[in-house]
């Protein structure tokens, strides 16, 4: 999804060192006109057409996340110790799966850094 609206991974990922660029979050998908908003290259929120083929790929993802919030982020951690670190003091992390656990505690997950989306895309491409 991160290249077909030619968006750079930089622009919907999150970048621990900067504030303004912390994720695309699903509030920010509109499904209806088939676009996002991306922090761009000018530095500002902009909107990015994503081909209609891409639609259906978008829905499921939304659609298997069972999403409690359009707060969360598009493309989240699958790092465990990452998604336990944002549980609340108490929480029992043997309790659950982190992202179910995510949902009961009323918590947005950790997004993909700009690092670790590099690094999966580098071993996507190597296999």
């Amino acid at each position: 999804m991160i290249t077909y609206p030619g968006v750079r991974a930089s622009e919907v990922l999150s970048d621990p060192r900067d504030d303004r660029q912390n994720r695309l979050h699903w509030k920010g998908v509109d499904l209806e006109n088939n676009q996002i908003i991306a922090f761009g290259k000018n530095q500002q929120h902009e909107k990015a057409q994503f081909p209609p083929h891409v639609h259906s790929l978008i829905e499921r993802l939304e659609q298997a996340l069972e999403l409690p919030s359009s707060d969360w982020p598009v493309f989240m951690t699958s790092h465990a110790p990452s998604l336990y670190s944002t549980l609340p003091d108490g929480a029992d992390p043997s309790a659950d799966e982190p992202l179910e656990l995510q949902r009961q505690y009323g918590v947005i997950p950790s997004a993909l850094s700009t690092n670790s989306g590099q690094s999966a895309l580098k071993w996507l491409c190597e296999v």
